[in-house]
C-alpha cells in the first residue's frame, strides 16, 4: 500500500471522527440524505476549467476522466421510481445544477484563472490544480466584510443573502448566485429547502483538508467558521418559501365565526402536505428553523400568521396551540400585534392584511440584509 493510500484511510478516519456543530439547534440530529453529489458536482466544475486550458498534471486529468465515467455510469442506472421523495428531490436538483454548469463553462474561470482576483487554486500537493474553496470564502468574506451575520445558535458566520451579487459564482455549486436561486425556485417545496439548508453541516464543508473544512474568520472577537455562498443562498430560498407557507396559512386556514378568527384543522394539513409538511416533528424542525432567520425583536413567526389572519390573542377562545403545534400559555405572548403603530393599535382587528404589501419588524441582527416582507402574489 503506498503512503498517498494510507493518508487517504487516515483522513477518512478522521473526518468520520470529527463532528461538526448543527447549523440550526433544531436540527441537531443529522438527516440521512446523500449529499455526495455536491463532490461530483465540484469536480465538473473543475473539469469545465481544464478543458478550457488551465495547466494541471496528466494524472489529475485521467483521475477526472475516471470520476467523470464513474458518474455518467451511475446515472445510467438511476431509476427515479425507486427513490423515496428526499433521494429524488436531490437526483434532480443535481441534475439541474449539472445543467447549469455545462451551459456555462467560462463559469469555472472565475477560479482558475491566474487573471481573475478571485482565483484560487493548490500550487501543490495532493490537490495540485484544484481550485481552493477555502481560500475563495476567504475571499468572499472580505469581500462582504460588512454583510456578515451569525447563525442564531452562534456555531457559524455566513453573509447575508441579500448582500450577494447575482453574478458571483458559488464555490461549491459552480454556478453564480443567481442560477441557483432560479434552480431553487423551481418546484422545490419548503420542507426539503429547509432539510437540505439546514439539516447536514457535513454537507456545506468545502475545504478539501479535514483540519480546514471552512475559511475561519474572526467575527465579534470569536473565531469562526464561514458557512459558503451556496449555503446563503439555499436558506434565503428556503426563507422565501417559508413565507409564501406562510402567507398561505394566513389567507386560507382561517375562517370567521362572529367576527373571531379560528384556525381550520382540515385546511391547515393539507397547506402543510403541499408544502412538504407531513408531520408534527418536520413541522416543529421547519418553523423553528424559519423562526430563526424570521421571527422579530418581539414576535415570532406564528405571532406573525395569526397578526395577519386577523387573529385576537386578548379574545378568551384563543387557543395558540393549534397552529404553534406546543403548549404556550396566551399570557406569554404579545397581545399587541406585529402590524400595529402608535397612531393606530387596533389595526388587525379581525381584518385579513394580506392584500397589503407590509414590511415586517427589523429582526434583532444588527446587520440583517434580507428584508423579510410578506406579500399577496
Amino acid at each position: 500500500m503506498s503512503y498517498k493510500e494510507v493518508d487517504k484511510i487516515f483522513e477518512n478516519w478522521r473526518r468520520s471522527t470529527y463532528h461538526l456543530p448543527p447549523i440550526s439547534n433544531h436540527f441537531a440530529e443529522k438527516q440521512q440524505l446523500n449529499e455526495n453529489w455536491r463532490d461530483k458536482l465540484f469536480q465538473l466544475m473543475t473539469a469545465a476549467g481544464i478543458f478550457l486550458g488551465t495547466a494541471v498534471t496528466w494524472d489529475y486529468l485521467k483521475d477526472l476522466e475516471r470520476e467523470s465515467k464513474e458518474r455518467i455510469e451511475q446515472q445510467d442506472q438511476v431509476d427515479l421510481d425507486s427513490m423515496d421523495d428526499a433521494q429524488k428531490y436531490h437526483y434532480l436538483l443535481k441534475k439541474e445544477i449539472e445543467k447549469e454548469i455545462k451551459n456555462n463553462p467560462n463559469l469555472s474561470k472565475t477560479f482558475t484563472d491566474p487573471k481573475s482576483e478571485m482565483y484560487s487554486v493548490f500550487k501543490d500537493g495532493i490537490h495540485k490544480g484544484q481550485i481552493d474553496s477555502v481560500a475563495v470564502m476567504h475571499k468572499y468574506a472580505k469581500k462582504y466584510s460588512e454583510d456578515l451575520n451569525i447563525t442564531d445558535n452562534g456555531n457559524y458566520v455566513y453573509i447575508e443573502p441579500g448582500a450577494i451579487d447575482s453574478d458571483d459564482v458559488l464555490p461549491m455549486m459552480g454556478i453564480t448566485a443567481g442560477q441557483y436561486r432560479q434552480v431553487l425556485s423551481s418546484d422545490k417545496n419548503f420542507m426539503e429547502l429547509i432539510r437540505v439548508a439546514m439539516g447536514n453541516p457535513d454537507s456545506w464543508v468545502y475545504g478539501k483538508d479535514v483540519a480546514r473544512q471552512f475559511a475561519t474568520i474572526e467575527y465579534e472577537g470569536q473565531y469562526k467558521n464561514v458557512l459558503p455562498l451556496d449555503w446563503s443562498i439555499a436558506m434565503e430560498m428556503a426563507t422565501a418559501k417559508g413565507q409564501q407557507f406562510m402567507e398561505e396559512v394566513a389567507s386560507t386556514a382561517y375562517i370567521e365565526i362572529e367576527g373571531r378568527k379560528y384556525l381550520a384543522p382540515n385546511v391547515f394539513k393539507e397547506i402543510k402536505n403541499k408544502y412538504g409538511i407531513y408531520n408534527d416533528s418536520d413541522y416543529q424542525k421547519a418553523m423553528w428553523a424559519l423562526n430563526d432567520f424570521v421571527k422579530t425583536d418581539t414576535h415570532s413567526v406564528w405571532d406573525i400568521i395569526e397578526d395577519f389572519a386577523g387573529v385576537d390573542r386578548t379574545s378568551p377562545n384563543y387557543h395558540p396551540g393549534e397552529l404553534r403545534g406546543f403548549d404556550v400559555s396566551p399570557e406569554e405572548l404579545p397581545a399587541r400585534s406585529s402590524l400595529d403603530t402608535d397612531q393606530d393599535t387596533n389595526i388587525l382587528k379581525g381584518v385579513n392584511k394580506w392584500d397589503q404589501q407590509t414590511e415586517l419588524k427589523e429582526s434583532k441582527k444588527k446587520r440583517r440584509k434580507l428584508c423579510i416582507k410578506i406579500l399577496k402574489s
